[in-house]
């Protein structure tokens, strides 16, 4: 997790790891399609859908946008 974190903090993407064995690629999160990665130390990681977060990420997502301008 930490690589993941430490490669997207240098390159804006997190699947530049350089992690050898580690299979999943982090999306990209969209209103089309919102996924997130579950880091778990019990189990492997994985992808899940986070359909209930959708709606107030698209808000706080328009309101720095409409901040921004």
């Amino acid at each position: 997790m930490c690589r993941m974190w430490l490669s997207f903090s240098n390159t804006h993407w997190p699947n530049s790891h350089g992690v050898s064995g580690f299979n999943v690629t982090w999306p990209k999160y969209t209103f089309e399609e919102p996924i997130n990665m579950v880091f778990d130390a019990v189990k492997s990681s994985h992808l899940e859908i986070n359909d209930f977060c959708a709606e107030p990420i698209r808000l706080l997502w328009d309101e720095a946008f409409a901040f921004s301008h």
